[in-house]
């Protein structure tokens, strides 16, 4: 496979630009999802295929879209193109702070013509459509799909996404799987207990009633998988009865036995409350990680039982602190495999345990207690050093890679300016921009 143009000219690939246009009813995007080129015809009968340098020959091809974030790209250039032109932009526009802080060069022909393919893609989806299929976390070119060829479906995902979800990629529960939209056709007017049925969920009214009250943006594939494994425990599933709604971080914390065993129903209400925990898992992620800290700096401490966010943090800056007192020096010898993305001037994977605990003690986390995760293979850190100091990791998903947590110090929330780098970063790798 050519890494440049250079070499994939000289091996008689044509090479791709990067950029974004449409025509003839169709989005090209080049070089937006790793190496190649993508072409998605859109509403009312999507469709989309793709070829690389590696493999130049068309295919179809289910893009990792995202349509909230394709209506922010195109608010973003046409702000950006503007800027480019001279003209005032508002205060209140919020691509502002992103538009300041960009470093790359940019033509305004180029800002005006990606913000008009977008915006030629998105305008034919009808607003309750848009609208239904964003909300998902993931997989919205399936749901989009799904909604576009069945009757009945944007009504399903807008009431219950989670049963939407499975329809939308039958083959990821239920195998073999040959005609998946005629399946969907057949299954998606049926009681909502026998489309559970059908994928190896309880086929019950309880089973439908805790689908019914998962948050869309907290819907993924494996968050369903290993829900359907602990649907069979009674304790989970009267654990799940009682809550009102259910969003990603309560899921992880109630289906995974190390963390159910320390929370409260108090907090657990006070969790599904934040709508920041829907498409991601900050909180269960805090616990999980002073779990595996206690083990190191406290042997045989009785953890206790966690009873409010703030009791969260406090805990884990404990134990973290802790963590910091230890020293690089306790693991120099050490040694950490290979990280399996490469890194850039300003995202340097971390490769070593005295640097994981370093990482750790300057910015105030927990990576320091990452070292058997990473030893096992499963999870690899990484230093952000621009536009801001933060910290990410990536773990393994399936056969490939995804992002797993970015921060800034103390766990902070990241600015928009360093979530473009590295959502640039995770396009030029291939990775899925799936942060938790």
């Amino acid at each position: 496979m050519a890494r440049n143009r250079e070499e994939a000219s000289e091996a008689g690939v044509r090479p791709f630009l990067t950029g974004v246009a449409h025509r003839d009813e169709k989005l090209y995007l080049f070089n937006y999802w790793g190496d190649g080129v993508v072409v998605m015809r859109g509403w009312p009968k999507p469709q989309a295929w793709t070829k690389t340098s590696s493999k130049p020959w068309w295919r179809a091809c289910r893009p990792p879209i995202d349509l909230r974030n394709m209506a922010y790209a195109a608010r973003y250039h046409r702000a950006l193109s503007r800027k480019l032109a001279g003209e005032p932009l508002p205060d209140t526009d919020n691509v502002l702070q992103l538009l300041r802080s960009c470093r790359r060069k940019h033509r305004k022909g180029v800002a005006e013509s990606t913000a008009r393919a977008f915006q030629l893609f998105l305008s034919p989806i009808p607003a309750d459509v848009r609208r239904a299929v964003g909300q998902f976390g993931e997989r919205q070119w399936h749901v989009l799909s799904l909604v576009a060829r069945c009757q009945g479906a944007l009504e399903l995902a807008a009431s219950a996404p989670a049963v939407a979800f499975l329809l939308a990629s039958p083959w990821v529960f239920a195998s073999p799987v040959s005609k998946p939209l005629r399946l969907a056709q057949r299954l998606v007017l049926k009681k909502r207990r026998h489309v559970l049925g059908y994928f190896g969920f309880p086929a019950t009214q309880a089973a439908v009633n805790v689908f019914n009250k998962i948050a869309a943006r907290s819907v993924s594939a494996r968050q369903l998988l290993h829900l359907r494994r602990c649907m069979s425990d009674s304790g989970v599933m009267k654990i799940l009865a009682h809550l009102p709604r259910l969003n990603a971080s309560v899921l992880w914390m109630v289906t995974d036995e190390r963390l159910r065993s320390r929370v409260s129903p108090r907090l657990m209400e006070a969790v599904i409350s934040r709508q920041r925990e829907d498409g991601r898992v900050r909180l269960a992620f805090l616990i999980r990680d002073s779990l595996d800290m206690a083990v190191i700096c406290r042997p045989g401490w009785r953890f206790p039982i966690l009873r409010s966010v703030e009791q969260i943090e406090e805990v884990h800056d404990e134990l973290v602190a802790e963590m910091e007192q230890l020293g690089p020096e306790a693991v120099r010898n050490v040694s950490l495999p290979k990280p399996p993305v490469p890194g850039t001037a300003d995202i340097i994977p971390l490769d070593s345990a005295k640097e994981l605990l370093e990482e750790g003690s300057e910015q105030h986390n927990c990576v320091g207690s990452y070292v058997n995760r990473v030893l096992d293979g499963h999870t690899f850190v990484y230093r952000m050093l621009a536009p801001e100091r933060a910290t990410l990791s990536i773990v393994r998903r399936g056969s490939g890679w995804a992002l797993s947590q970015i921060a800034a110090t103390c766990n902070r929330a990241i600015g928009q300016a360093a979530w473009q780098v590295a959502k640039e970063w995770l396009e030029g790798v291939g990775l899925s921009e799936t942060v938790s």
